[in-house]
């Protein structure tokens, strides 16, 4: 009988962390691991969910925030406890062996609902930002950590032998399966842009941290060296705490004068399709924890030019499947968007060569391998056997 999971995610968006969740239950082996969810509302996450077959349960989990008001703290405790005993009454209705956290901000309901029910947690470490401070607050709750880089397994600043062990286990993507969904053509004729002609790709939440104003500023450097292009930017402000932020952006392109040369397209779901019809994919992070948008452009053979800091470091080679910047100046990023989008040749291999990468180096199948392997690792040592029929009763 197969061990259940419950897979918990503190938001009901759809962003990498929820592409890449997908992505690893589409690859486990439903004979041994019978995956649910816990999601705090209704929304594109739970609809994605339940169409890959994956119950979902619906808790309100509140959201936090890294430097809560005083006021707020009691107040964000108590939605705190009161998720986190909702996810350990789940779990030990559905007979769940396993809670397995895909977001930070999810992490100190589940992880106490883990707790309360009495079966192991495993912690997905997804974010840069903030996760020193969250794995000092909430690492005690969590049986082993997954980073998605090498470099947030070293922001989270884990030592050598601590508990939980760190498992750095790089995000992963169907390549092919990616692939076939591009509809080449499709997005330049939507905009307007001719085969031939510059396109530049940027798709990103609208988030201070993704560097929007670093890609406009250098768009407007490209413009005075007489390179025309269009940059296609697929992402929005969905979450209310960027909602201003995006307002932002948009005065901000019509300040600059990038109207012509900007192209919002909003949330998309054919990020594919705009992807193999773009030049080159630009991502102005400050540091991306991985950079799951990265994968996608080697998937279709699209170059990338990113600023190198974070976990993108160790998916572009520098030079060879796209080109990394050393500083986050915006004359830097228009530099190697000029270098990539002036040599034809050269950004075709580069493009060749991403999806050669891409395929050998972060394939699925080995990812939900060494993902599995750590349940298998946390379960033994917990000395838990495969749940007995009886932990099975009551639906969800």
């Amino acid at each position: 009988m197969p061990h259940r999971v419950l897979y918990v995610n503190g938001s009901c968006r759809l962003y990498g962390a929820e592409g890449s969740l997908l992505q690893l239950l589409g690859g486990l082996d439903r004979g041994r691991w019978e995956p649910l969810a816990a999601v705090p509302a209704a929304g594109p996450l739970a609809r994605a969910l339940e169409r890959a077959r994956v119950p979902v349960v619906r808790v309100p989990m509140p959201l936090l925030r890294r430097r809560p008001h005083p006021a707020a703290l009691a107040w964000t405790a108590g939605r705190v406890a009161a998720a986190a005993v909702a996810i350990a009454r789940y779990v030990r209705r559905r007979g769940v062996s396993l809670v397995h956290v895909n977001t930070m901000g999810a992490m100190p309901a589940a992880g106490l609902a883990a707790a309360l029910a009495g079966v192991p947690c495993v912690w997905h470490l997804r974010d840069l930002r903030g996760v020193r401070r969250a794995v000092h607050v909430c690492a005690g709750l969590a049986d082993a950590v997954i980073a998605v880089s090498r470099a947030v397994a070293r922001e989270a600043a884990l030592p050598a032998g601590a508990r939980p062990a760190m498992h750095v286990i790089h995000n992963a993507i169907d390549a092919d399966a990616f692939a076939r969904q591009a509809r080449p053509g499709r997005t330049r004729a939507e905009l307007g842009v001719a085969e031939g002609d510059p396109l530049v790709a940027f798709v990103a939440q609208m988030a201070p941290w993704k560097g929007y104003e670093r890609l406009f500023r250098a768009l407007c450097i490209l413009r005075e060296r007489r390179l025309p292009l269009t940059a296609a930017v697929a992402g929005d402000a969905s979450l209310a705490r960027n909602a201003a932020y995006g307002l932002r952006l948009h005065a901000l392109a019509a300040d600059l004068g990038l109207e012509g040369t900007v192209r919002f397209l909003g949330f998309r779901t054919d990020v594919a399709s705009l992807l193999a019809d773009a030049d080159v994919l630009a991502v102005a992070s400050e540091a991306e924890p991985f950079g799951r948008v990265v994968l996608e452009a080697m998937a279709v053979g699209t170059p990338v030019v990113a600023t190198g800091f974070g976990g993108v470091a160790e998916v572009v080679e520098d030079g060879r499947t796209g080109v990394l910047v050393r500083d986050l100046s915006a004359e830097s990023l228009a530099d190697a968007l000029e270098r990539v989008l002036s040599d034809d040749r050269a950004r075709a291999a580069m493009g060749r060569a991403g999806a050669r990468r891409v395929r050998a180096d972060f394939g699925l199948a080995e990812h939900v391998r060494r993902v599995c392997g750590v349940y298998d690792e946390v379960l033994r040592a917990r000395s838990l056997a495969c749940p007995a029929p009886d932990r099975y009763k009551g639906e969800w």
